[in-house]
């Protein structure tokens, strides 16, 4: 069976063979044989059982010899002779990672009835660098394509640039042949599937090594983090690029790793589809014995993937470590850099007040054209002017006054240190907040409340059929019957949201609309429940105290939002902070704020209910996407496990039901959410200050670790509300962008 095909003798690639034949006692003998495409035989002995193993160089052929890929003519020979589909030569399938064809070939003309069958397989091998730079890499590839003969039991098996493997291994072919001959049986040879356990041997082998190289990666990583324990080794000793780097090679050894448990099972379900087709008697022990085989494969790639994924979450934690790192000692430095500014600012506080005690004199000195000290040259001594008499008269007045003047507002030592005793006056030198933000809100409220009425009156109308509408257009004019308009306002804390809801309130009651404020915290659960919870979760950190989403009563505050919403009675619940030490308790029934009461008939009815707080309009992630955030780098998420953040997750699903009933929103957001440190250490510093006392509230180590209990919801929720909380409503949110000084750099409607 001599192929004819000249134009291919003097560029193709050689092919090199091995073809062994069985007896009875198992292989006879095997025959090389080298030969062009042009002049092979494929078959030499058509009628003895056996194997015949192609070597084809592909992609690249020797010397000045064509590469296989890029002779049509060649392409069409092989897959006329072996009934290659023509995809096997398309681009898509030379660039994918893994995959598995099979058909069969009925008999027709001069083709003998059998299986064709095809694989592929790349694994990513990462070179270890002698110092923490890029690791070098290479793609090893397996490459396979079979033909089997179902009269003879003959199989050929193409395998195309077997180099690639192993680059630079020339016992790798040997060992490809003394692998598919040494240990099948004679009656294996009548499963055409007998040919991959031991080539799938090649990939495990290859893909365990690739997955014990990223672990070798991620040992030097983390044994290489005690170079950053020092704050001024951490930049230096940190490289992003490289752990990124690190890290890219990480996902694509357990891309390959996915695909290639894929690629094995897709080959055990065509073989459990082949048996299903064949004669009972064909179904011999060594078919049941490759299932085995392919299943044992695929059992050990699964054990790879998750050695694979470990190597993955390590590296990601590393990674997120070094965030940590940088931006704890960036919190330290702003911190060191507040107090440093601080205490220059005393010292020139102090070289001002040694100034203003010489200014007078030296002053009156120059006005009267005098000096009240001059030396004498005949006595070689110091003696006082004759118009000494001004500096009592006119320059110590002059110093007491300025001093009165300048005390009440620079006593500099309460300025720093907060020395107890200092007068409550101090109080005005806690940072203040510019209202910029109320002015832009009130018009955006005031036109969602008109559209609100507007609304129900037209529903009302629809009901009724009363044909008649309230007239719009004035703000205090509402029906009694309508609902309020419930706004929710979220925003991060210190941004200055108790200061922007109390600003709204005042104005918009001003403008005849009754504005009722509730806020997230009054929900919080009581102080038993809040332990349960805690006791329930030990290990979860994110519940151990009030403040993230799951330790609310969402139940009461969707009952107490559907009060107000209806307009019936109901009570609003205050929550004490202070209580148990500080971990807080809901206060008494009898002290909850009454709405709607009977009493209360007189009163205006509520027409705006603003619920503000930091978690307002956060919606649940679905779970994989809070993985997906979770493991990319992050700032406190990493300091979490992963079952704990699903957990907060699905406690938040519950929260929808309070943010459905919202029919505005607000978002008060920054350009960095890392603010968030800054602002709550203001606030410490202010609440010093107003006491009084240096050692009150909590010290920037303190505020780091409070923020970073509440940041896992900034950095997996943020995103969602800046988005939009509100689908379906577009036009209903208010989105004010602030920079560090929280005035406002921009504003987004969506």
């Amino acid at each position: 069976m001599k192929i004819e095909s000249p134009t291919c003798e003097n560029h193709c690639p050689p092919l090199e063979t091995r073809t062994c034949y069985w007896g009875d006692s198992g292989p006879e003998h095997c025959e090389p044989y080298n030969a062009t495409i042009a002049d092979f035989q494929f078959s030499p002995r058509t009628d003895v059982k056996g194997v015949s193993v192609i070597f084809v160089d592909a992609v690249q052929g020797p010397g000045p010899r064509k590469a296989l890929r890029d002779c049509h003519t060649c392409r069409s020979v092989l897959s006329s002779q072996f009934d290659m589909p023509p995809v096997w030569w398309e681009e898509y399938y030379v660039n994918a990672s893994s995959y598995f064809g099979f058909q069969e070939v009925p008999m027709f003309g001069a083709k003998q009835e059998g299986t064709a069958s095809w694989c592929r397989f790349k694994v990513k091998h990462t070179i270890l660098p002698r110092e923490e730079a890029d690791a070098k890499y290479y793609w090893a590839k397996l490459n396979v394509f079979s033909r089997w003969y179902k009269s003879t039991n003959h199989t050929f098996v193409l395998v195309f640039d077997p180099e690639k493997m192993r680059p630079g291994d020339e016992s790798l072919r040997a060992e490809f042949v003394l692998s598919l001959t040494d240990r099948v049986r004679e009656d294996g040879l009548s499963d055409p599937f007998w040919i991959y356990p031991p080539l799938l041997e090649f990939v495990v082998k290859a893909q365990d090594k690739a997955v014990w190289d990223i672990r070798d990666l991620v040992r030097r990583v983390e044994t290489g983090r005690g170079k950053r324990s020092s704050d001024a080794s951490i930049l230096e000793n940190i490289s992003f690029p490289t752990l990124y780097d690190f890290q890219r090679h990480a996902v694509h050894v357990c891309e390959t790793l996915e695909v290639a448990i894929s690629t094995t099972e897709w080959i055990g379900k065509h073989h459990e589809l082949f048996l299903q087709g064949a004669q009972p008697a064909k179904m011999s022990m060594a078919s049941r014995n490759i299932s085995n085989g392919l299943l044992g494969q695929q059992n050990f790639l699964t054990s790879l993937l998750r050695r694979s994924e470990s190597n993955k979450t390590r590296l990601n934690s590393e990674i997120g470590l070094a965030f940590n790192m940088v931006a704890q000692y960036d919190s330290r430095l702003s911190v060191e850099i507040a107090t440093a500014t601080k205490r220059d600012s005393a010292a020139m506080r102090a070289i001002a007040f040694v100034s203003l005690l010489f200014l007078p004199a030296t002053f009156t000195s120059a006005i009267f054209s005098t000096t009240f000290f001059k030396f004498d040259d005949n006595s070689s001594a110091w003696q006082v002017s004759d118009m000494f008499w001004l500096y009592w008269v006119v320059a110590i007045p002059l110093t007491a006054a300025a001093v009165l003047v300048w005390s009440p507002n620079n006593d500099w030592q309460c300025f720093v240190d907060a020395t107890p005793g200092c007068p409550s006056r101090y109080k005005k030198m806690a940072p203040t907040f510019e209202d910029d933000k109320s002015p832009i809100c009130v018009p955006f409220i005031l036109q969602r409340l008109q559209a609100h009425r507007d609304q129900h009156q037209q529903q009302q109308h629809l009901q009724t059929k009363a044909g008649e509408v309230v007239a719009a257009g004035d703000e205090r004019q509402a029906p009694a019957n309508l609902p309020p308009l419930v706004i929710g306002l979220s925003g991060m804390q210190g941004v200055g949201k108790t200061t922007l809801v109390a600003a709204l309130a005042n104005e918009l009651e001003a403008r005849g609309a009754r504005t009722l404020v509730c806020s997230i915290d009054d929900f919080y659960l009581t102080h038993a429940d809040q332990r349960a919870l805690a006791e329930a979760q030990p290990d979860n950190a994110l519940v151990q105290h009030r403040g993230e989403p799951g330790t609310h009563d969402v139940a009461l505050a969707k009952s107490v939002l559907d009060a107000l919403i209806k307009g019936e009675p109901t009570h609003i619940p205050q929550y004490d902070k202070a209580a148990f030490n500080g971990q807080g308790d809901r206060r008494p029934a009898s002290a909850w704020t009454p709405v709607n009461q009977p009493e209360q008939r007189g009163q205006p009815p509520v027409q705006v209910v603003i619920l503000e707080g930091w978690c307002v309009g956060f919606r649940a992630l679905p779970d994989v996407a809070v993985e997906a955030r979770w493991r990319a780098p992050s700032r406190t998420l990493r300091n979490h496990a992963l079952p704990h953040l699903l957990f907060l997750n699905g406690r938040l699903r519950d929260y929808d039901a309070l943010t459905d009933r919202l029919g505005a929103f607000v978002h008060v957001d920054s350009e960095d959410v890392e603010y968030v440190y800054a602002w709550r250490l203001e606030q410490e510093e202010a609440l010093r200050r107003e006491r009084g006392d240096p050692s009150a509230g909590m010290t920037p180590d303190q505020v780091v670790h409070f923020v970073d209990g509440y940041f896992p919801g900034y950095e997996l929720y943020t995103d969602g509300v800046r988005n939009g909380v509100l689908p379906g409503q577009p036009g209903c949110q208010l989105r004010m962008i602030v920079g560090r000084d929280r005035k406002v750099k921009q504003v987004v409607r969506i």
